[in-house]
């Protein structure tokens, strides 16, 4: 009689120990589908981040533009003072600063993309003209020397193409 129970009780321990790693699995599978979630939502700030941060820089630089090109626009003579043509200059090297920001945060865009943090997919429908008016441009071509200076931008262009 005393080797019958402890049978039952060893049969019952293991039933429960059974039934303690199935809990245990479960709450571990939880758990794991929430980080993953988690990093889900992480890469979606993260791309949001991004494209914010891209188009304030993108809005920045048009903005510096439009003011150049109204300032000359009203100032059109034939004579100017030396005070005249140097803040010219220092507008259109804001303005070159303010466009190199604006490439750079692309180029880091592009930089995840290759990268495989983030989806192509999102990306190459709103992204595709853009680069390719970017690397077509003669400014880009010019002023940056095109390839040298923005690799990912060129590569994921060539890329798409």
């Amino acid at each position: 009689m005393f080797c019958n129970t402890d049978i039952d009780w060893s049969a019952t321990g293991s039933m429960l120990s059974a039934i303690a790693a199935f809990v245990a699995i479960i709450a571990v599978w939880y758990q794991i589908s929430q980080v993953r979630k988690s990093l889900d939502d992480s890469n979606i700030m993260k791309v949001l981040e991004i494209e914010f941060e891209l188009n304030r820089r993108r809005e920045r630089s048009s903005d510096l533009k439009m003011e150049i090109i109204k300032n000359t626009k009203d100032k059109l003579k034939i004579d100017y003072s030396q005070e005249e043509i140097q803040a010219f200059k220092d507008s259109l090297a804001f303005y070159d600063a303010s466009y190199e920001n604006y490439l750079n945060c692309l180029d880091r865009m592009c930089f995840f993309i290759i990268r495989g943090s983030f989806s192509e997919i999102d990306f190459r429908e709103d992204y595709k003209k853009t680069l390719d008016i970017i690397v077509n441009s003669e400014d880009f071509n010019e002023k940056f020397n095109g390839q040298a200076n923005y690799k990912n931008i060129v590569r994921l262009q060539q890329k798409w193409n």
